[in-house]
């Protein structure tokens, strides 16, 4: 009742502001999950204006369970620019909803969240619906590690803790004090988004952190706790193949790219654990062009 009360009071809010509300899911393979999510967030609220799903060319019926849910789904490998069709990530997708989106606040959204619920969405917008200097929020969230039917409190995010936090205090101190800077969830001005640089890959949410610091100031930025957020926790193994791309990201955001490419260059197979990575450049979205909307 108290939470239908919030819901209530921030529609009315954003009438008075005329402003409008999208959720924006990028999926990849997430039939499980993705129809009660559309459910939860956009089906039966008056908050939400449109769930947009903007899947990565998913082998499941992720988009068809999205679009009988309700979601307005964008298929970026059919439709999306043609100068990216081929490459995969999430950061690809947020950089087509800069121009697909048409509503003014975006709520990110991860497309894998087993306890969705409105009050993430309420929680995020408050901030900017609240204080106008506001432009972006980032989710404060709690995560468990689920090992072998073994559940340990607080342990996940260990790529965030163990090596993204580090290097980002080394690089960027004064964004230490966010606690999820790699973290998929967080509300931004659509206009504000439209402005950023966005990295195709692994290090997409943490270049909206920090080109957004860059472009508008820290203190524009806000943090707000959700709870307990549960989701697939990543093998070991993934999460090293993500590893040296996060740090490249991390080195091309602080503009001090030369000093990984030797690094880059000399990172070897690790015959231990069998993963290979792969050598490459990383992949630079560009702000879009003032009026650019997809057709």
């Amino acid at each position: 009742m108290k939470h239908s009360f919030i819901v209530d009071y921030m529609t009315r809010k954003l009438k008075e502001k005329n402003l409008t509300i999208a959720v924006i899911i990028p999926t990849y393979n997430e039939e499980l999950t993705i129809g009660n999510i559309i459910k939860k967030l956009g089906k039966n609220s008056q908050l939400v204006n449109n769930v947009y799903v903007i899947d990565d060319g998913s082998t499941d019926s992720t988009v068809r369970t999205a679009r009988r849910a309700g979601a307005i789904v964008f298929e970026r490998k059919k439709k999306g620019n043609f100068k990216y069709r081929s490459f995969s990530g999430k950061g690809f997708a947020l950089w087509e909803s800069g121009s697909l989106v048409i509503e003014d606040i975006i709520v990110v959204y991860d497309g894998d969240i087993q306890n969705p619920s409105i009050q993430h969405v309420t929680t995020l917008l408050a901030p900017l619906i609240d204080n106008n200097k506001i432009g972006l929020c980032k989710a404060n969230f709690d995560r468990n590690l689920h090992l072998h039917r073994q559940v340990i409190k607080n342990h996940g995010g260990r790529q965030t803790e163990l090596l993204v936090k580090p290097l980002m205090g080394f690089l960027f101190p004064e964004l230490v004090k966010f606690s999820q800077p790699t973290g998929g969830l967080y509300s931004v001005k659509r206009k504000h988004l439209q402005e950023l640089e966005v990295l195709g890959e692994a290090g997409a949410d943490m270049s909206i952190l920090v080109n957004y610091a860059k472009r508008f100031g820290i203190d524009k930025i806000a943090e707000a706790h959700i709870g307990e957020i549960k989701h697939r926790n990543k093998e070991l193994n993934t999460l090293a193949k993500t590893s040296p791309k996060l740090i490249q990201s991390l080195f091309y955001l602080a503009k001090r790219i030369d000093e990984f490419q030797e690094y880059a260059l000399t990172y070897k197979e690790q015959e231990t654990m069998k993963v290979k990575i792969v050598k490459s450049s990383l992949i630079i979205l560009p702000p879009h062009k003032k009026g650019e909307n997809i057709p």
